[in-house]
């Protein structure tokens, strides 16, 4: 019992009504603080729901008391916060009108507001999961739209014929191909879902460069790298022409 008024509470009687005992084992077991601790704990929960209490019935100006013993033991076996949590969203669906013991109904009726709580908050938390894939969808979207326009920004650098009077394929050329990667570097390091990584891309470059110097300044290289390519033709699809015997049948 509370020997004096607590500001927005009121001392009226409960109603007869046997209230469940916990045995001192188990409430030792739940809270395992002090019971002078529990109950000023307690009763400041009491008081906050109190306050909640008068925020939806501004006309009342005391939260009756009858059933606090049921909220206590509410609160030691559930916890504070999850009865507050609970006589929230009680307070905000139940109709309270002409109601003279709120805490008593609110305890008869803590098991169904808790399944409701909890079905809302796993609903919640479905919807919270799924927005934040939505939005690391959109942002990689984005990184790889990034990472696309940097290498192709990177090509049209590099397939120049000169880059600052070096020649395309030399080591002058090279050098000024990486001080321009430095200075405008990729947007990201790598990324996965592209299979892409920006140093392999820009070595990618370099050695066709490389390929180009090479066809345009070794003619024994271009020949050869010409007889090859005819070779991989004739060889993956051979013309009919060119298979056909001399007197024109096909071999």
């Amino acid at each position: 019992m509370i020997e004096e008024p607590i500001r927005g509470l009121t001392n009226q009687e409960e109603p007869i009504r046997k209230e469940p005992t916990t045995p001192v084992a188990v409430e030792a077991a739940v809270l395992p603080l002090p019971k002078e601790q529990n109950h000023s704990s307690l009763e400041k929960m009491l008081k906050r729901m109190a306050k909640a209490y008068r925020a939806i019935h501004p006309d009342k100006s005391f939260l009756p008391l009858g059933g606090k013993q049921r909220l206590f033991d509410l609160g030691k076996t559930y916890g504070e916060e999850t009865v507050e949590r609970c006589w929230n969203r009680w307070l905000d669906y139940r109709n309270l009108e002409e109601l003279n013991c709120p805490l008593i109904l609110f305890a008869d009726e803590f098991d169904l507001v808790g399944d409701a709580t909890e079905e809302e908050e796993a609903y919640a938390q479905m919807r919270r999961l799924n927005a934040e894939a939505q939005q690391a969808d959109a942002d990689e979207a984005k990184r790889e739209e990034e990472v696309i326009a940097w290498a192709e920004q990177l090509r049209a650098v590099a397939e120049k014929s000169t880059l600052n009077d070096h020649e395309r394929g030399t080591d002058g050329w090279e050098q000024e191909l990486y001080e321009r990667a430095k200075k405008n570097p990729p947007p990201v390091p790598y990324l996965n879902s592209l299979d892409w990584r920006a140093d392999e891309t820009l070595v990618m470059e370099i050695e066709a460069g490389k390929e180009h110097y090479k066809r345009a300044h070794n003619p024994e290289y271009r020949a050869a790298v010409s007889s090859f390519n005819l070779l991989s033709v004739l060889g993956s699809d051979p013309s009919p022409a060119l298979s056909a015997a001399p007197d024109g049948r096909q071999k």
